[in-house]
């Protein structure tokens, strides 16, 4: 699927994508924003919370996966207490490329 392209924003990003795989050419990690900047597009764009706690290097923020389509809206959401989101995830991908 060479239209499928894969957006994250985290911390330790290599690392991240390297427990999924070792071909990284599909993903695009977004580096380079400031925490505001993250706080504000996480709340924004996906009603969802990012927090850095006072003297720590850790930020909290939710565990979920958007797949978002060719014209920028979000089809759904994932999180991984759902034993089923990875299939679902999947059907969601395949309904798209069709």
């Amino acid at each position: 699927m060479a239209f499928l392209k894969f957006f994250i924003i985290f911390c330790h990003l290599k690392r991240y994508v390297q427990q999924f795989t070792d071909d990284d050419a599909n993903w695009h990690l977004l580096t380079g924003y400031t925490q505001e900047e993250i706080v504000r597009f996480a709340h924004e764009q996906f009603s969802t919370i990012v927090q850095k706690p006072v003297d720590s290097d850790q930020i909290i923020h939710r565990s979920s996966f958007y797949l978002i389509d060719q014209n920028a809206n979000i089809v759904n959401k994932y999180h991984y207490s759902n034993d089923r989101y990875v299939q679902e995830l999947i059907n969601d991908i395949e309904k798209l490329a069709k």
